[in-house]
């Protein structure tokens, strides 16, 4: 909702951020080489295993932990986002990445009755797409119209500029 970015951008909404950086050994790290450099070899570390994953098609999950704290770091949505990007990154096909978004999340959880497939008695939560998902992973930056419960949702409605 705009009322968090705001938020965000208040002293309140900086406290994980200031937090962070009230650490000397973050503090020297951000300074002298960027915040991305905390992460950078966890980073380097998780790509590699997934890419190794992907090469032998092991099982690849779709998920996201956020928000798992207060930080403006990765609100809900971005996350997801940039989690695809990253498994694209890894050389993970689009192929897979929709695949472990949809059926072998299902899979895993022993949910493949229920979701995980567009079938006739499963619930049907649907992003409707200009593009192929399985051959190009932009295709989730063009979601046209979302399909949730049975309900046709007003994409515009959904956005933060929107919602109050």
């Amino acid at each position: 909702p705009r009322s968090l970015i705001e938020w965000y951008g208040t002293e309140d909404g900086q406290w994980h951020r200031n937090d962070v950086a009230a650490n000397p050994y973050f503090a020297y790290i951000i300074s002298a080489f960027g915040w991305q450099a905390i992460v950078a070899d966890n980073i380097a570390n998780v790509t590699a295993a997934t890419d190794y994953l992907a090469e032998l098609d092991g099982p690849l999950l779709f998920g996201s932990d956020t928000p798992s704290n207060a930080t403006f770091a990765n609100p809900p949505g971005l996350n997801g986002h940039m989690e695809m990007q990253h498994l694209r990154d890894a050389g993970v096909t689009p192929l897979q990445v929709f695949q472990a978004a949809t059926i072998k999340n299902a899979e895993f959880f022993g949910l493949q009755d229920d979701i995980g497939t567009v079938e006739v008695g499963k619930q049907a939560d649907l992003l409707l797409l200009l593009d192929d998902p399985t051959k190009n992973i932009e295709a989730y930056d063009e979601i046209q119209m979302i399909i949730l419960d049975g309900e046709k949702l007003n994409r515009a409605e959904l956005s933060a500029a929107y919602i109050e």
